[in-house]
């Protein structure tokens, strides 16, 4: 769940009209339009996006095939999707990619893109291509979760409105106060700006991302990538964080699973 340096460590052509038909009564696919938890495990602790993705696609192969021991073909298609979700923080221009910036609708319109994508390439044989935009959507996913004040505000559960048609809640609107420091001054759904990101704030007012990496202007910042508030200024968040960004990377799968049958989960998890 962490947030790499800006060194840091893709997008099939959608074949098969009809696989987008399949889904579109329950989810809207528009046109094509930060990071966070670290990439692997850090020396101050805390959850990475490959920590977190392994965990999750591990338990759902037994969940879902009842399989404890995974083959080597799996485990193979579980890095692929793990290197794929990794990826993503090679962009450190994006704030849709990272939820970053108040840019959720950008986040979320990546992410549907990413499912239609993930469906249709399952359904005409190109599992490889699937496991490339599943991964980079599992990372915008989590990264919701770490990036934006979901957390602080209370919600105990991950949402599937980060893809389906439902909103994901009232936004602070550009010219808004969401940010003291490091303190929240809005109820309203807001995440920290990134310096070097395609948004900047339109007021001193907002809330930064944070932490070392952040050159942006201002002070404090929201985000829960680590769990060392020398890192992330809202380091106590980041075990809830972590937790709802698992589950909520757990519910997207299952509604891949839920549009393409098991044949096609079989297929993309290479069981």
């Amino acid at each position: 769940m962490k947030r790499t340096t800006s060194a840091g460590v893709g997008r099939v052509r959608v074949a098969l009209a009809a696989a987008v038909a399949t889904v579109a009564t329950l989810f809207v696919v528009p046109a094509p339009a930060a990071e966070a938890f670290p990439v692997e495990a850090f020396a101050f602790g805390g959850n990475s996006h490959a920590s977190l993705t392994r965990a999750m696609l591990t338990r759902a192969v037994l969940n879902y095939f009842g399989i404890s021991n995974p083959s080597v073909a799996t485990r193979r298609a579980i890095d692929d999707i793990v290197a794929a979700n990794e990826a993503v923080d090679g962009d450190q221009v994006s704030s849709a990619k990272h939820f970053d910036g108040e840019n959720f609708g950008g986040g979320k319109a990546l992410i549907q893109t990413h499912f239609s994508n993930t469906v249709a390439l399952l359904l005409i044989g190109n599992p490889s291509g699937a496991r490339l935009s599943f991964g980079a959507a599992l990372h915008t996913i989590q990264d919701f979760y770490a990036h934006s004040n979901w957390v602080e505000l209370g919600i105990r559960n991950p949402t599937r409105a980060l893809w389906t048609i439902d909103s994901i809640g009232t936004v602070a609107g550009p010219r808004e106060a969401t940010c003291n420091g490091s303190t929240l001054t809005t109820t309203k759904l807001t995440s920290g700006y990134y310096g070097g990101e395609d948004r900047t704030p339109q007021i001193a007012s907002k809330c930064r991302h944070g932490g070392p990496t952040d050159f942006g202007a201002g002070s404090g910042g929201i985000n829960k990538d680590f769990n060392d508030t020398l890192l992330s200024p809202h380091a106590t968040f980041h075990t809830e964080a972590a937790r709802q960004a698992t589950a909520g990377s757990r519910l997207f799968l299952d509604d891949i699973n839920f549009s393409v049958g098991q044949f096609f989960t079989e297929e993309l998890l290479a069981v």
